[in-house]
């Protein structure tokens, strides 16, 4: 809402985000004492939070979104399975971030509809159901290798797909 009204009530939902605690004690996120952000920097967070929200691991579990669970890639290096949906299947691509989104964007009306409706509880609950299939290790136990990356291609790319397309349907609903 702070994008679209500017008020210092809205604000107070987004530095929040930013804030350790709310409460009195210094640091705290009030409407008296917060430093209020700028809409360009409210802009950043909302492009950073509805992008997270396509992670899957980003989205509950118990080992703190797969920064736990230590993968080989590709007979390469250890990483964990976080970093491996964060970074290296998206440069596995091997596409500028420009490209990639050229490739990516080819939803069917229909499609951007779907995926526009709902909300973020609904976008997260995606995520969660996922989830399992990411543990899911074709190559050998917590290998990523050719296997892995094929069996989870078509899913980070369309993760990837409905994060822009959702992010673009809140941007026009804000700016409109």
């Amino acid at each position: 809402m702070f994008l679209k009204t500017g008020t210092r009530e809205d604000l107070f939902a987004v530095k929040a985000f930013t804030d350790k605690s709310d409460g009195p004690q210094k640091g705290a996120c009030n409407l008296q004492e917060t430093e209020p952000i700028t809409p360009e920097t409210a802009l950043r967070f909302l492009v950073h939070f509805v992008g997270d929200l396509h992670q899957p691991l980003h989205i509950g579990g118990t080992d703190r979104g797969g920064n736990a669970v230590t993968v080989n890639w590709m007979n390469r290096w250890h990483t964990n399975l976080h970093s491996i949906w964060d970074d290296e299947m998206v440069d596995f691509e091997r596409l500028s971030y420009q490209e990639f989104a050229r490739f990516l964007d080819h939803a069917s009306d229909a499609e951007v509809a779907r995926w526009q409706s709902g909300d973020s509880t609904a976008w997260a609950d995606e995520c969660i159901a996922m989830r399992k299939e990411l543990y899911v290790f074709p190559d050998g136990p917590k290998t990523i290798s050719y296997g892995y990356v094929s069996a989870q291609r078509v899913r980070m790319r369309e993760q990837l797909l409905k994060g822009g397309l959702r992010l673009a349907g809140l941007i026009n609903g804000i700016f409109r």
